[in-house]
């Protein structure tokens, strides 16, 4: 059984040492292995990348690897974790001016959003969305006290799919429009599917 990470922590700091010191040492090594990710997502598909590749081009031992990740699908939700977080939010908590800066980060970084939003890890990736969103809907029941027509996994899904083919279209430049345009149409469209499955 795999121990917790403050538990990792814990057993590695020295007499004297900080869990936050040891933290703060072992950091780069997640940064690392995060930025080898990012590079090689943009050359192959996810499937043809192994642990054994990410961790020699990160520069870490395979120990390393698995203190911050649980696996390959951890690395994965743990690099769009923050990016789809602040999606959600633009979605659905009128926070539509956070959306453009994302998107521009999006384009800059095309080759990488391309390869987590393509070929057979746009489900796994979606499915991080879908709970981002759902958390939101989760939240809006109880403050709003509003019911919706759909269960939210399923409006979950429909709101992650319609927005994950807006953008990857966007990204793959078959139809041209400024970040700001999209952030717009993307808040829009995602009010509007919310108001019409109300009860």
């Amino acid at each position: 059984m795999r121990r917790s990470r403050e538990a990792k922590g814990k057993s590695r700091a020295l007499p004297g040492q900080s869990i936050e010191f040891v933290r703060s040492r072992v950091q780069p090594a997640k940064t690392a292995v995060l930025r080898a990710f990012a590079e090689l997502i943009g050359t192959k598909q996810y499937d043809e990348i192994s642990v054994a590749e990410l961790i020699g081009r990160a520069a870490v031992s395979r120990s390393s690897f698995y203190e911050h990740f649980n696996g390959k699908q951890d690395l994965l939700t743990q690099s769009i974790a923050g990016p789809f977080q602040i999606l959600a939010d633009g979605l659905l908590c009128a926070k539509q001016l956070q959306l453009v800066p994302l998107l521009e980060h999006f384009w800059t970084n095309r080759a990488f959003a391309r390869g987590v939003l393509q070929g057979s890890v746009r489900q796994r990736a979606a499915t991080v969305l879908v709970l981002e969103i759902e958390n939101r809907l989760k939240h809006r029941e109880k403050e709003s006290r509003v019911k919706f027509r759909l269960p939210r996994r399923l409006l979950a899904w429909q709101l992650s799919e319609t927005t994950l083919g807006l953008i990857t279209t966007w990204l793959a430049g078959e139809a041209r429009c400024s970040a700001s345009e999209l952030a717009d149409g993307l808040a829009r469209s995602s009010h509007a599917v919310m108001e019409a499955m109300r009860s």
